[in-house]
């Protein structure tokens, strides 16, 4: 609990920023987040913050969505948005568990998540975290000490210290034009001129670590292929492959190639990219066969088909967004990125003087406040 109770604190001072008489609005799903909500709940009330809070297990949350009649989708879209326009902060506490969903239900589930988070929760403060859990650890194959130990230390981060240290990679992405990625079956040149990046050091998620960017929609040319499994909707998708031309993705491969092409044809954004990222939470080393921290493992990138990483109106717009993840570490093949052609990374690590305090076991002491060594 004592964990939960640090968590809980950074979730509203660092995370929303919240203060005394604010309201927070706490969403959770999944039986396995409702200790985490329930301190939330607990820590909000102490702080005098105004709270609204909707807590549903994953039988609810699917028997939900299965039956709503379209009046009843409609119905709940308008009381979450009055909601979330009413708030000041919104926590979402999601599991990780495999959800069966119908095509109907997805289809349903869809269209709220474009009027509500898209529409909406997107321009206020939110936040959202995933604690492991025992079905998690099972389902995916992942020892569940393992995942706990990496979600409260990557969870804890000095948040202050985070964001300055993301400062010169910031800088160099705001006045660079092209971007290259060489490694193992990826070949991909693509522009971020006059793109906005933006620093994640947990605003959004929790674990964070990452600094994105849209690129320039009409831009992308190559092909990619990646690396980390990657599970939507139920399926475990494995070596994904994009070919693009002029930003659309033209061709589409992997273990499950027709419902891949279901997804990228979701609507017209979908098979464009929303977002590049580099990965950077030096306690995230290998894939826990979770998006929220496997797009965070240092020595990586994820390359999104759908909507933009931000409300950038220059980035794309797509009910998709799918952080799909390649890591370029020696253990996975390696690679290089290059922008305006300068090695910036090579193996998953910063070849740049002014990047090095970013690698891994530098950006630990830094955190820490001890000197790094390159």
């Amino acid at each position: 609990m004592e964990n939960y109770n640090k968590i809980a604190k950074n979730i509203i001072a660092n995370s929303l920023k919240l203060k005394q008489g604010d309201k927070l609005y706490i969403s959770v799903r999944g039986l396995s987040q409702y200790p985490l909500g329930n301190c939330l709940f607990e820590t909000a009330k102490r702080q005098n913050l105004k709270i609204k809070k909707y807590f549903r297990d994953n039988i609810k949350f699917l028997n939900f969505w299965e039956n709503a009649s379209k009046k009843d989708v409609e119905e709940f879209i308008n009381w979450e948005t009055e909601i979330i326009r009413n708030c000041d902060g919104v926590a979402l506490l999601r599991d990780n568990i495999n959800l069966k969903m119908s095509d109907n239900a997805i289809e349903k589930y869809n269209y709220y998540f474009r009027e509500v988070h898209q529409k909406i929760r997107f321009f206020k403060k939110w936040v959202l975290t995933i604690v492991p859990c025992l079905e998690e650890s099972i389902e995916n194959n992942v020892d569940l000490q393992l995942m706990t130990k990496t979600y409260l230390k990557s969870s804890s981060i000095n948040s202050k210290k985070f964001e300055q240290a993301l400062n010169p990679l910031f800088d160099l992405m705001n006045n660079t034009d092209k971007v290259h990625i060489i490694s193992s079956n990826t070949d991909l040149v693509f522009s971020i001129k006059n793109q906005q990046p933006r620093k994640c050091f947990g605003e959004k998620n929790l674990p964070d670590g990452e600094i994105c960017i849209p690129p320039v929609v009409n831009s992308v040319n190559g092909y990619i292929t990646y690396n980390v499994p990657s599970k939507r909707n139920g399926i475990v998708y494995e070596n994904i492959y994009f070919k693009f031309e002029n930003g659309k993705i033209i061709e589409e491969n992997c273990n499950h190639k027709e419902l891949l092409t279901k997804e990228l044809n979701i609507d017209e954004g979908a098979r464009y990219i929303g977002e590049f990222a580099i990965g950077l939470n030096p306690y995230i080393t290998k894939p826990l066969n979770s998006i929220l921290y496997d797009e965070k493992i240092c020595g990586s990138f994820h390359f999104t088909p759908g909507n933009s990483c931000n409300s950038n109106t220059k980035g794309n717009r797509s009910s998709l967004h799918w952080d799909l993840i390649q890591i370029q570490t020696k253990e996975y093949g390696g690679g290089e990125i290059w922008f305006d052609d300068v090695l910036i990374i090579k193996n998953g690590l910063f070849v740049l003087e002014t990047l090095q305090h970013l690698n891994p076991k530098n950006l630990k002491n830094v955190l820490d406040d001890k000197k790094y060594t390159n």
